[in-house]
């Protein structure tokens, strides 16, 4: 009987052992992957420890007594050393939080827990980067981030390590323990961890398949490990958002098989799964157009998606690869490139969670802003909105981590002291919409301007409409980029530049005016932007056109990137008075204030135009003036040989497939006071497809319907009121003059209002614009007196 005793301690304390305190010897580097329905499954995956027969202790609380004891499923060894052990865990409760620990034979590790995403559309918090490979302080920078900002879960972009060695994932896989929460729950200590949702990137190229070698990644679940498993998609918030993940490794030589079927798996799930969520996201490494000119100017390949992101409405897509920071606006495919829209995919990237940063230095008029520094995406879900954030990597030691408790209380909480991007025309917050048909939409931004914070009034972001350098001894320069300098080869250099204000209403009280330039040659000195004194153009400008008004704001461009300059009183009340004509619209000047250091900024011909952001208030009524915008609540294309197009397009074309083709539009404009004298009319169209030919508006002849509108009711016989060349894409604005004037007069007198008539001057060159379907729909700005 007492040798019992000691046989029964020994038995006791290797019980303890195994399952009381971390052991030394368990499996490690845990993570969890999503790649299927994470409502109801995940992936919980480990490397090797020194024991065998692994297993995994798990539950949905913290009473370990009634965990279940789940075996390994799948193990795989990637590059000859590291294994790796995976258990998928099914049928899992929605919004739920679970607990486990990863065990083998001699031991178990430490206490994690995770939460498996909701199937109601709620609040919610991810984090979405690439580009981890070179240099493991920026990454780890990045990993500590996540920690501090608790996530939801975590987009990886590819390019975890450099050359995908055993040795380096290995090194990787340390560094992400970094991620992990520190909490104590029930009195136990766990570790929170995120899951991950990982893509391949070039650096992966010599064995893809290591999504499912480290990562467990089997989104068929064929339960082979393969080439299909590098891409798949997942639903969160029971129709929420749908998430894809693809992979642009298959642009290359050898893989057109498999390029081929990820494109028809792509269209497939848009058009069936995708089709019935509210958000569609995507992730992958290579960008269809990189901002920097160390990488080729476009993926072909790449771009092969963007008609079908366009036809299914994919929402927003996350980009890596050249190691740098952008936002593009809303844009469609267009003639082989983008064209910026009011509604449409929305991009954004590129990388650097650790990778060297690269020059954001290639540049185009789609683009909202872009830098170069370590970054991630924080992106939430914040009722119908999707809002969006840059944080920086530097400054991540000031960041002060969220609680579990704070998390729990509210799934929008952010840790203070993040060292937060603040991109031109959108700021630290990018706010997204969803237009009428499901496209992405930027809220209070760009040529289409949506409502500021409640009370604040609207925010007009205007791209320049000249800009021009010219010298003391006669220097004219009118390329991709404006300089300014105190002596430059013995000559004092100047900048102009000047905005057409049309688009915002005439008795507008302006609240605040920011400049913003993309600096590419940074400058110590310190530059003074001043009122322009002098009336110039592009091809006359001159020296005797640089002299300089009252000074409205100072300057000193030190780093490449974005700048913004807010404009002091005197600049307020400048443009103020552009806008309401009681100032003549010179522009602005930027000169040196002493400095012989020069400073260059791209120039509209460079592709990223030097940008005016004018918050401003509508008037009101009882000014004794007022404006208002209509947009259009009929519009259609009718052809002179019966075609007719209701669609988010309307076209114009002298010659389209053997027939004319018109635009008929009305607006309804009984909101205007009966006894207003009108002062002033345009028309504000999206031109998606522009023309280098002469466009006309005429009056209406007759009533007419969007359903049965034909070629009769296009007569251009009832009066021309402006003609116009749409020659770029964006906003357009058209003054119709006297009149258009004398026009809405009479309509408002009575008289029948049988809206417009866009026809070609003769051009085949056809215009195509946004309909009221798109949400964009055409603008009648009508400015009265009363």
């Amino acid at each position: 009987m007492n040798n019992d005793k000691p046989i029964i301690a020994v038995l006791a304390g290797l019980t303890l052992a195994a399952t009381g305190s971390t052991a030394l010897a368990a499996p490690t580097q845990i993570r969890v992957v999503w790649d299927h329905d994470p409502a109801h499954e995940a992936i919980v995956a480990f490397s090797e420890g020194s024991g065998g027969s692994p297993y995994l202790l798990w539950g949905d609380s913290t009473d370990e007594n009634s965990w279940e004891n789940t075996a390994y499923q799948k193990n795989y060894t990637f590059d000859g050393s590291l294994r790796s052990y995976f258990v998928r865990l099914t049928n899992l409760q929605p919004g739920s939080n679970y607990y486990f620990r990863a065990c083998d034979s001699k031991g178990c590790g430490e206490r994690f827990w995770f939460t498996t995403a909701s199937d109601n559309a709620a609040d919610l918090t991810f984090i979405a980067g690439g580009d981890s490979r070179s240099n493991p302080t920026a990454r780890r920078q990045g990993n500590r981030l996540v920690s501090k900002v608790r996530p939801q879960f975590v987009l990886f972009g590819g390019d975890l390590t450099d050359d995908n060695r055993a040795s380096e994932v290995d090194e990787w896989l340390d560094n992400w323990t970094e991620t992990y929460s520190n909490d104590v729950i029930d009195g136990v200590d766990y570790k929170r961890v995120y899951p991950l949702v990982p893509t391949v990137g070039n650096h992966e190229d010599n064995d893809q398949t290591f999504i499912c070698k480290v990562f467990g990644v089997d989104a068929n679940k064929d339960g082979s490990c393969s080439l299909d498993d590098t891409y798949f998609a997942f639903t969160i918030g029971g129709g929420q958002a749908r998430f894809y993940t693809l992979n642009t490794e298959f642009r290359n030589s050898g893989y057109e098989a498999e390029w081929r079927e990820q494109m028809d798996w792509l269209k497939a799930d848009l058009a069936s799964d995708g089709s019935s969520v509210t958000w569609r996201m995507t992730q992958y490494h290579k960008p269809m157009f990189p901002r920097t000119t160390s990488k080729p100017s476009k993926y072909d390949k790449m771009y092969e998606w963007a008609q079908p992101f366009y036809a299914y409405k994919m929402n927003l897509s996350f980009e890596s690869d050249s190691h740098l920071v952008k936002y593009t606006w809303p844009v469609v495919p267009d003639n082989d490139g983008y064209a910026q829209a009011s509604a449409g995919t929305l991009y954004v990237g590129e990388g650097s969670w650790g990778a060297p940063t690269r020059s954001a230095d290639r540049y185009a008029n789609w683009i909202i802003d872009q830098d170069s520094f370590a970054q991630l995406k924080i992106v939430q879900f914040s009722g119908d909105e999707v809002l969006v954030r840059t944080a920086r990597f530097s400054g991540e030691g000031d960041v002060t981590a969220l609680s579990k408790a704070q998390r729990d209380a509210d799934p929008l909480a952010l840790p203070s002291g993040l060292n937060l991007w603040k991109p031109q025309s959108v700021g630290e917050i990018m706010t997204l919409t969803r237009s009428g048909d499901g496209l992405t939409q930027v809220k209070g931004g760009g040529d289409d301007p949506g409502p500021g914070d409640p009370g604040d009034g609207d925010s007009t972001t205007l791209a320049a409409m000249q800009d021009v350098t010219v010298g003391s001894n006669g220097f004219h320069n009118n390329g991709d980029e404006v300089y300014a300098d105190g002596s430059d080869g013995g000559q004092e250099l100047r900048a102009l530049l000047s905005w057409d204000l049309s688009a915002i209403p005439a008795d507008s009280s302006v609240d605040s005016v920011e400049l913003a330039l993309q600096v590419v040659n940074s400058s110590g000195g310190e530059y003074g932007v001043y009122a322009g004194s002098a009336s110039w153009s592009e091809n006359g400008a001159d020296w005797n056109d640089a002299s300089t008004g009252v000074k409205v704001g100072s300057v000193t461009p030190s780093s490449k990137g974005s700048v913004s300059i807010g404009l002091n009183e005197e600049g307020r009340r400048l443009v103020e008075g552009w806008i309401n004509g009681q100032e003549a619209n010179k522009g602005l000047i930027i000169a040196s204030m002493g400095t012989s250091d020069g400073v260059d900024f791209v120039s509209r011909e460079g592709g990223q135009a030097a940008k005016l952001i004018v918050a401003h208030q509508a008037g009101d009524d009882s000014s004794g003036r007022g404006a208002k915008s209509f947009s259009s609540d009929q519009d259609v294309s009718v052809g002179s040989q019966g075609r007719r197009r209701n669609s988010s397009r309307l076209e114009a074309d002298g010659s389209d497939g053997g027939q004319e083709l018109r635009v008929l539009m009305h607006w309804n404009l009984s909101d205007l006071p009966a006894q207003a004298k009108i002062t002033s009319v345009k028309a504000e169209f999206s031109i998606v497809d522009p023309s280098s030919g002469s466009y006309s508006l005429y009056s209406a002849k007759g009533d007419w319907s969007e359903s049965a509108a034909q070629w009769s009711d296009a007569e251009t016989s009832g009066g021309k009121v402006a003609t116009f060349t749409p020659s770029n894409n964006g906003s357009l604005s058209v003054n119709l003059g006297a009149a258009g004037i004398e026009l809405v007069q009479s309509w408002l007198s009575g008289a029948p209002n049988n809206g417009l008539v866009l026809s070609s001057d003769g051009t085949s060159n056809g215009v195509d614009i946004e309909s009221r379907e798109s949400s964009r729909a055409p603008k009648l700005i009508v400015e009265y007196e009363l």
